[in-house]
């Protein structure tokens, strides 16, 4: 994201100012994807790392953190929170 964001400023510096308006643009689209579906893919990756595991190995609460993981930030009250 730096490197995105400082070949737009040396662009810039070169008379580009184009460039800064376009790298900036796709900095704000990438950093809106991320926080628009980052929990819910982490939240789909951890129950589905979670079932895996327990059905793969044995049933342990070590084997089950993800699982319990997934199903915590699945609950209401990160629901409301979020």
């Amino acid at each position: 994201m730096a490197a995105l964001v400082a070949g737009g400023l040396l662009a810039l510096e070169h008379g580009h100012p184009e460039v800064l308006i376009g790298t900036g643009l796709t900095a704000v689209v990438i950093l809106v994807a991320g926080n628009v579906l980052g929990y819910r893919v982490l939240t789909v990756f951890l129950l589905w790392s979670g079932v895996t595991v327990l059905r793969r190995e044995s049933r342990s609460l070590g084997n089950a953190s993800a699982l319990v993981t997934g199903i915590a930030l699945v609950s209401p009250d990160h629901i409301a929170i979020a």
